[in-house]
């Protein structure tokens, strides 16, 4: 890194403090090492020019030390934006400790571990910060598990629709079985395989769900059968839906 010198100083204080802003703005082209860029960059309170110092510095280290120090979520954001090359233990601090929304967001996005983003998950409490982790999940196996397991059935029904392949059995479980209704009506919509519709329609107690199911049938031969088998307050249902794919 280049050395201080006077009159790199000189243009510093100019670029603080002269009253008009253009003679400011040409004293802060004039700087270019690092570590004064970076003092004016923390001293300064004209936005425009703080971007412009903030983009000269391109030195990591320094960057990184001003996401850490500077009191101001701009420059916070603007500093975990442009680093390339840290690992994800320092993005996970600014997702836990750092007030921003905005910034605990970037950094968020930043973060490429699966390790990591599973383990935000279970400790975020903020929706929308854990709805950006999971869409940053790769494994369905991962997935199901929060499908399961979160308290949050928002949550519960986003890692439902973040599977890349969802398992017909797996979701026909969770139809039954979640304690939410909309994740429940979520899954049974997923559901694609006829006989598991056909199935669900007569397993479950919740009528709404059944009539779900009834409607998304395709297969007449499952609907004819179905006809036989469903109680007397889904006859009308099933009469409607075989009236649907035959008209």
């Amino acid at each position: 890194m280049k050395d201080f010198n006077e009159q790199e100083f000189r243009f510093l204080r100019k670029a603080l403090v002269h009253p008009v802003k253009l003679v400011r703005k040409q004293a802060l082209l004039q700087i270019e090492n690092p570590r004064l860029l970076q003092k004016f960059v923390m001293k300064s309170n004209d936005l425009d020019l703080k971007t412009i110092a903030f983009y000269k510095i391109g030195d990591e280290d320094i960057i990184k030390e001003l996401a850490y120090a500077s009191l101001d979520p701009n420059l916070r954001l603007y500093s975990i934006v442009n680093l390339k090359h840290q690992n994800d233990e320092l993005f996970e601090y600014f997702v836990k400790e750092d007030p921003s929304f905005i910034v605990k967001r970037e950094a968020l996005e930043k973060i490429k571990g699966q390790e990591t983003l599973i383990k935000l998950i279970k400790e975020l409490t903020d929706p929308s910060l854990k709805k950006i982790a999971l869409s940053k999940i790769a494994d369905d196996y991962t997935l199901r598990r929060i499908a399961v397991s979160d308290p949050n059935p928002k949550i519960r029904a986003y890692a439902l629709r973040q599977l890349n392949k969802p398992d017909p059995y797996y979701l026909y479980q969770r139809t039954l079985n979640d304690d939410d209704f909309f994740v429940r009506e979520l899954a049974c919509r997923m559901i694609k395989d006829q006989k598991l519709l056909s199935k669900l329609a007569l397993e479950t107690d919740d009528r709404l769900l059944a009539e779900q199911a009834i409607m998304q049938l395709q297969d007449l031969n499952e609907l004819a059968l179905l006809r036989m088998l469903v109680p007397s307050h889904l006859q009308h249902t099933v009469a409607k839906r075989i009236g649907e794919l035959t008209s």
